[in-house]
């Protein structure tokens, strides 16, 4: 019986199958659209596909599986996570809000129109706790457990669906947190829990809220994944518990444990390409490499001085803050699917909104009524409309041509080829200036 490994990446667009037969090396890929409504459903197609392409592949045959997914970074790209609450000392409310006293810098400080990147679990889903535990870990005032349960009860009216719990010094006593949790499940058994004590153990107080509040708002929905996709992977008939997932440090992680730690897959389908970029340069020999991932909805730029990887502990996704061990990428709001737009200034802008899968660009004839980087380039002919996906997906150009002329040509009275063009460069530029930054972090 033959041995098949089966490695999958699931883009906001597209999702990417690729099949190796163990004894022979035998290679086959293949690419499905995504879905974003469900995306566990697109990695199900994407099998499926793999097995109608290859009769010869038996389920049973499948003895490992490892998944690349860019479900969580997305939906911090998009915005698209969970109502998530927040609950802090007495006295601290302010600490997340403030994300630690940093500052705009660079083009940041002369734009005119700069915001600070979005709190994700705003004031009014913010609620402060008695209780306190010192810096030794000894505890100062015991929990005031009537003011967790009136606050998660608040936070339930207000339809938060997530909290985050991080109380100072945690990491020495987690008692007054795993408390909290305890009334939580009580109080509203259905809301998922994020303890800093769990999620991030570590001083320094404004990244351990980040990182915690960051899983809280994207745990219900890669969770919500996992759990669907390792149910249809057993449905398929796939009886392999050789099933992993990319974590953000480029390590891998069993797909039941991912679900509840899900902040560490948040860089997961970047990652893989970095981790490949890595081997590649020293298969041929190149000492120093520059990993360049573009998809549907984001791009992603990681910089390998002498082959390496770098891994840190300061990293940041739109924005926002993460403690988590991951590799170093910058990932931008820039793929195929990006959103082409006018902003308040009356300049051209491209993301970090995307299309995605669905309606998709509006070359897709799938109701995208709005201008994208791939309407772009199907307007410009760099793409062929008969060719995607080895002509299984078909391109509407003039879709395209009309969202372009409507939503950037007309109000910027220009010509078809300057406001596609223009678009183009706008993300080309934010391309290149976050590959720029990438060189310069790593001198």
């Amino acid at each position: 019986m033959a041995n098949w490994m089966v490695g999958i990446d699931t883009g906001g667009t597209f999702t990417d199958v690729a099949a190796l037969e163990t004894g022979s090396g035998r290679l086959h890929i293949t690419k499905v659209p995504s879905t974003p409504d469900d995306p566990s459903r697109a990695v199900l197609d994407g099998v499926t596909t793999l097995f109608s392409e290859l009769p010869e592949i038996k389920a049973g045959e499948v003895q490992f599986f490892a998944h690349g997914t860019t479900v969580a970074t997305n939906s911090l790209l998009e915005l698209k996570g969970a109502t998530a609450g927040l609950l802090l000392n007495r006295g601290f409310r302010a600490i997340y809000e403030l994300r630690g006293g940093t500052r705009p810098s660079g083009s940041d400080l002369i734009d005119t129109f700069y915001q600070k990147p979005m709190v994700l679990t705003p004031q009014k889903y913010t609620e402060e706790i008695g209780g306190r535990i010192a810096y030794d870990g000894s505890e100062l005032e015991p929990l005031d457990e009537a003011s967790v349960r009136q606050a998660v009860r608040r936070l339930r009216e207000r339809g938060v669906t997530s909290i985050a719990v991080c109380f100072l010094f945690s990491f020495m006593n987690p008692a007054h947190e795993q408390r909290t949790a305890e009334i939580i499940r009580e109080e509203y058994p259905e809301c998922r829990v994020s303890l800093s004590s769990v999620i991030l153990p570590v001083i320094r107080e404004y990244q351990r809220v980040s990182t915690t509040v960051v899983d809280a708002y994207v745990g219900p929905v890669i969770e919500t994944y996992l759990r669907r996709l390792s149910g249809r992977l057993r449905d398929l008939g796939i009886p392999t518990e050789q099933k992993f997932i990319m974590q953000s440090n480029g390590g891998l992680m069993r797909v039941d444990i991912a679900a509840n730690y899900p902040n560490q897959t948040l860089l997961s389908g970047p990652a893989a390409g970095v981790v490949f970029g890595a081997q590649l340069g020293q298969a041929v020999d190149e000492k120093n490499v520059v990993t360049f991932d573009m998809g549907g909805t984001s791009t992603d730029i990681s910089v390998l001085p002498s082959g390496m990887y770098q891994e840190t502990r300061q990293g940041k996704i739109s924005g926002q803050d993460l403690g988590t061990p991951m590799i170093q990428i910058r990932t931008l709001g820039a793929g195929g699917g990006t959103i082409a737009w006018i902003g308040p200034d009356g300049l051209l802008k491209a993301g970090p909104r995307s299309a995605g899968a669905a309606p998709g660009p509006a070359c897709y004839g799938q109701g995208g009524e709005e201008p994208t980087v791939t309407d772009a380039d199907v307007a410009l002919g760099y793409l062929d409309p008969r060719a995607l996906v080895g002509g299984r997906v078909k391109l509407d150009q003039a879709l395209a041509i009309a969202a372009i002329r409507k939503r950037v040509g007309e109000p910027l009275n220009l010509s078809l080829e300057e406001a596609a063009m223009g678009i183009v460069k706008v993300v080309n530029v934010n391309m290149e200036v976050g590959l720029r930054l990438s060189l310069a972090e790593r001198g």
